[in-house]
């Protein structure tokens, strides 16, 4: 049997469930309806993580870094430490404004050598013209002569989050990337 490395996600009992962790460069659906702690379980894991040395991105497209922290500090997370000793970064990207979001992830996971990347999450990015761009980019090999407006909608979201998860896993990080059920069906 294969030996497997595991990136513990230093929660008290799953990591037991789940042979020590979830394999390391593995890309990680979480998946749940909003409130449900998606968000938490992915700081929670990215804590861990710094803990142990590794350097983690959270990267969030709906909530604005202020919040994130002001979240983490119900907990008595110490996310604040983590941040000044640039262990952990978190990126906030308006996705409004954005564009080539996969490629400034990228350069921010080899700039700053992330090992751990959480994504929050593939349903705004998903819901956003600009991301049409990105999809319309990666659809050309299939379109076979069709514009993107021909396309079904959940053609175009099959597309983009294709793209997206495989851009991560070219990234050789481990990764989590949130959602929530509604965005679980183009998939």
């Amino acid at each position: 049997m294969e030996n497997t490395a595991r990136l513990p996600s230093g929660i008290s009992g799953l990591d037991e469930l789940i042979e020590g962790g979830v394999p390391k460069d593995s890309v990680i659906l979480v998946s749940g309806t909003p409130g449900s702690g998606k968000t938490l379980f992915c700081i929670q894991v990215l804590l861990a993580a710094c803990s142990r040395g590794e350097k983690c991105l959270y990267v969030s497209f709906e909530q604005p870094i202020r919040h994130i922290i002001s979240q983490s500090k119900r907990f008595n997370w110490p996310l604040d430490r983590y941040l000044s000793d640039g262990t952990l970064s978190i990126r906030y990207f308006d996705i409004l404004a954005e564009q080539n979001v996969s490629d400034q992830i990228r350069a921010e996971v080899e700039d700053k050598k992330i090992s751990v990347l959480a994504v929050d999450s593939l349903t705004a990015l998903q819901d956003y013209p600009v991301m049409l761009y990105e999809a319309e980019r990666q659809a050309s090999k299939v379109l076979k002569g069709r514009t993107i407006s021909e396309m079904h909608e959940d053609s175009i979201r099959r597309i983009l989050t294709h793209s997206f998860i495989q851009s991560i896993r070219n990234l050789n990080v481990t990764g989590f990337v949130i959602t929530d059920p509604r965005a679980d069906s183009s998939q």
